[in-house]
């Protein structure tokens, strides 16, 4: 999947009027293979929970689980609304919206107006996972500093003659990961292993079956429970589907049609500038030929300067771009940043300083999920198909790869399958034409390959679609959790566009 190529890519940029600015990114990295399939249901002590109020009416816990047979352990940090009609309550809705989100704690505080529905019946659980976001032990590779110490600007568009450079960065970078944390808990950083915990989680706040609502990466850990704990699924929503067989198996295929899926979204960015010269402040009229000219422009001032990381590059930009497609009514602000950066000579940025924990997660588990392959030359052809498909992000992230492919741990276990779920209720697959991470054909092979699914289409953009104003996905999502209800065979829903 979309990977962070370099780390002054990685930082997060406001709308302020004029001066407008983005960003955080939604990105999300690979990884190489493993082992065996686990064996789901294996003894384990269930965490005894004790909540605490944290403020603004959330309750915070932690529940310490095991990394495998180390004799080890994690702490998990949750974060609860709790439910308001407690007479009608039906249980504890976990939710995951993956890093970019904040996981589930940080999800909740960030988004607590979209979850106000479901908090009148469930206590709504934010967890995060293992290594990630406010858990302990987290995985640490390297800080900002060090990073930009192996790293060079990044480049709009490398070639093929780059790959030793990133060969050589990925290595450095690796070799960090090895150095820096803890290797029980880099063995034990899968998605199996968070699906582990969701099963211990659901049996320490006394759930017969699981109530779920994932987002984005948060789809894959839902569909690794299903398979795994098929008789404890009560109610499952997977919004902005991740093809979970694709992302385990087939990675850089999957890596391809997410970077084809931004290509789409980045012109129907440039359409909606067209059509809406009111609303977008950059391009004139003509905001695709605009952009390729403010990337140029970003890549001369990238040659003028060599080893600067504080001037914005080409390569830096069109990471930021896929962060300003997440959030479509973000969409008047980011062409704002745009057109303030086209009325620059040498836009600058502040390089981000500290500890850069969000690479080092993100790595960490998603280098023991996927089935990366390690031969150079397999790589360089993804990154010439890449190119091709996505003629904007292809180079960019096409060796993104390749940190995985030198990761220094295998998992102790990994799930590749099968996918099929065989519990009595249905789950509810939600996908969005437009979306530039997770495309709708994802969500309809979720469908298929699942069986007892139900897809809900959602015209629009941006990525996932719960809490975005949508008031009939909203419904649709929440009718469902509470009551069973599904939406009917073939139904649609729509997403506003950008105000």
């Amino acid at each position: 999947m979309l990977s962070r190529p370099t780390t002054p890519a990685r930082r997060r940029l406001r709308f302020a009027a004029v001066l407008t600015a983005l960003t955080a990114l939604a990105a999300v990295f690979t990884a190489p293979s493993a082992s065996s399939t686990p064996q789901a249901g294996h003894r384990t002590r269930v965490p005894r929970l004790a909540w605490a109020d944290c403020g603004d009416g959330f309750e915070c816990a932690t529940a310490r689980v095991p990394l495998g047979r180390t004799g080890e352990s994690a702490e998990l940090a949750l974060t609860r609304i709790p439910a308001r009609d407690r007479a009608h309550r039906v249980g504890t809705l976990f939710v995951n919206g993956g890093l970019h989100a904040g996981n589930g704690g940080d999800l909740l505080r960030y988004r607590l107006a979209a979850f106000t529905a479901l908090a009148d019946r469930f206590d709504v659980v934010g967890v995060d996972p293992r290594g990630q976001s406010h858990s302990t032990p987290s995985a640490h590779c390297m800080t900002f500093e060090e990073e930009r110490g192996i790293e060079a600007p990044l480049a709009a568009y490398p070639t093929v003659a780059d790959r030793p450079d990133k060969v050589t960065e990925a290595d450095a970078l690796t070799s960090a990961c090895a150095r820096n944390s803890s290797r029980a808990l880099l063995e034990h950083m899968s998605t199996s292993d968070a699906a582990d915990d969701l099963d211990l989680l659901r049996r320490a706040v006394g759930d017969d079956k699981l109530s779920y609502l994932g987002m984005s990466y948060g789809t894959v850990l839902g569909q690794m429970y299903a398979a795994r704990y098929p008789g404890k699924v009560r109610a499952m929503v997977l919004d902005g589907a991740i093809h979970a067989s694709g992302y385990v198996s087939r990675p850089l295929r999957f890596d391809r049609e997410q970077l084809a899926a931004s290509e789409r979204s980045l012109s129907r960015f440039f359409g909606w500038c067209e059509r809406t010269p009111s609303l977008c402040a950059f391009g004139g009229g003509h905001p695709a030929q605009a952009f390729d000219r403010l990337i140029d422009k970003l890549e001369d001032n990238r040659r003028a300067h060599p080893g600067r990381h504080d001037v914005l590059t080409g390569g830096l930009l069109l990471t930021q771009a896929i962060g300003g497609m997440i959030d479509p009514q973000g969409w008047p602000g980011f062409s704002q940043y745009l057109a303030h950066l086209d009325s620059q000579t040498l836009p600058t940025v502040e390089p981000p300083t500290g500890e850069d924990y969000l690479t080092a997660q993100q790595l960490a588990f998603s280098c023991l999920d996927r089935e990366i392959p390690t031969d150079l030359r397999t790589h360089d052809r993804h990154f010439e198909a890449a190119a091709r498909v996505s003629p904007h992000f292809g180079r960019v992230y096409g060796y993104g790869e390749l940190k995985c492919a030198r990761w220094p741990v295998r998992p102790t276990e990994r799930f590749d399958g099968p996918w099929r779920y065989t519990g009595s209720g249905r789950v509810l697959v939600i996908g969005v034409d437009g979306d530039p991470l997770t495309p709708l054909t994802w969500a309809e092979r979720v469908t298929h390959e699942m069986g007892r699914a139900r897809l809900l289409s959602v015209d629009g953009n941006g990525h996932t679609a719960f809490g975005r104003g949508g008031t009939c996905v909203d419904a649709a999502i929440t009718d469902y959790l509470t009551s069973g209800l599904l939406p009917r065979v073939g139904a649609h829903c729509a997403l506003p566009d950008p105000a």
